[in-house]
């Protein structure tokens, strides 16, 4: 210990940079050095730029946080975390750990995650309308609840909302849309900037009418969010210059675009870095997964829609690999899915619902650190 503390603090940021953030959470307790070294904002984000930096010993490794639901009482949810390794050398998958973090709320879902911090829908009251918003990240159990909408906004629950970070400007970004009670079909578009001190920002109008989007939570893309209208329409809001764009469909097969409620199901999502469309026909059992693929590198509106696999389940996908495996889940099982075989192996059971499980890393980021002056300890 005494010999190490001869490295100049700068040789000492690197090693513990490069360490798991649950070692790290360790050394702050060796001594006051290395607790203010972990503790200043330039370590903070050197241990992010390791983590996603694409040939760090961790990036093998693909992080995923749920949640476990108890309908009957909200009060036992629980978080729970798992990692699915990609080198060969290693056993894939080794099965749940159980996070302990309370967030101080009656209602909740996990909407997103970006570098370790989850964005959480919150409710004091009902099971329905989250329409609060929280920050959390569970490693430091710091939160902070972000201004609330007012009550005559989401009287008839006609909120949609996202989460994203921007690393070209190093900005967490969170957006809300809502309709005015007396205009309907025009919603107004809100932006918080985590740490700004600026508030809700007003960032112009979204014509198109709220209630038609079946799932009112983003789906988040390389800086991008999405929602996706009935079966017609994929709206785009670039959080980079906070402008809304409409995805083009036209690459899809007519059919997709024209299909019955009853049978057919069409969902997007984020996989393996793409804006993915999930299909599925429950007259005869097959799913599709589609992904768009951009243009020069840009989130292109006129993007190639292409299917990336064709499967005979109706499983729900949430993680794409490199090696071309996918990862399912249902309403208590996690699966991998082996296209090349073809074979189907359940990964665990876990005998209650579960949410949809959302790329995670653990992490240091700091709300507080990050200019929240109302963070709170969970």
């Amino acid at each position: 210990m005494g010999n190490f503390n001869m490295f100049p603090p700068e040789i000492i940021l690197e090693i513990l940079a490069r360490l798991s953030t649950e070692s790290i959470l360790h050394c702050k307790l060796v001594c006051q050095q290395w607790r203010d070294l972990i503790s200043h904002p330039t370590f903070l984000q050197m241990q992010l730029t390791h983590l996603n930096h694409p040939y760090s010993t961790d990036s093998s490794k693909l992080g995923f946080l749920f949640l476990y639901q108890n309908e009957g009482n909200p009060m036992y949810n629980h978080f729970f975390y798992f990692e699915y390794s990609e080198n060969q050398d290693e056993t894939p998958f080794n099965g749940i750990i159980r996070v302990n973090i309370h967030p101080p709320f009656m209602f909740y879902k996990i909407h997103n995650s970006c570098n370790g911090l989850i964005y959480l829908g919150v409710s004091h009251d009902n099971n329905y309308s989250m329409f609060d918003a929280c920050i959390c990240n569970p490693i430091t159990k710091e939160y902070v609840v972000l201004p609330k909408l007012e009550e005559r906004y989401t009287r008839n629950g006609r909120v949609m909302s996202g989460f994203d970070y921007i690393p070209l400007t190093n900005e967490y970004k969170v957006i809300r849309i809502y309709n005015e009670p007396e205009k309907p079909d025009v919603g107004l578009v809100e932006v918080y900037t985590l740490g700004s001190g600026n508030g809700w920002r007003n960032v112009g109008e979204f014509n198109h009418e709220i209630v038609l989007f079946a799932r009112r939570h983003g789906t988040f893309v390389n800086g991008a969010i999405y929602w996706i209208k009935g079966y017609q329409t994929i709206v785009m809001f670039d959080l980079v210059h906070e402008i809304f764009r409409v995805v083009s469909l036209s690459t899809f097969p007519v059919k997709m675009l024209c299909r019955t409620f009853t049978s057919y199901s069409c969902k997007i999502g984020a996989l393996g870095g793409y804006l993915m469309c999930a299909t599925v026909d429950r007259k005869v059992g097959i799913s599709e997964i589609w992904l768009l693929e951009e243009k020069n590198g840009n989130h292109d509106a006129n993007g190639i829609w292409r299917k990336k696999l064709s499967v005979v389940h109706t499983l729900r996908p949430f993680a794409l690999l490199k090696s071309g495996e996918v990862l399912y889940y249902n309403d208590t099982n996690l699966y991998v899915h082996n296209p090349t075989i073809p074979s189907l192996e359940m990964l665990v059971n876990m005998d209650e619902e579960i949410s949809r499980p959302i790329p995670h890393m653990n992490t240091l980021v700091s709300l507080k650190a990050l200019g929240e002056e109302d963070t709170q300890m969970m």
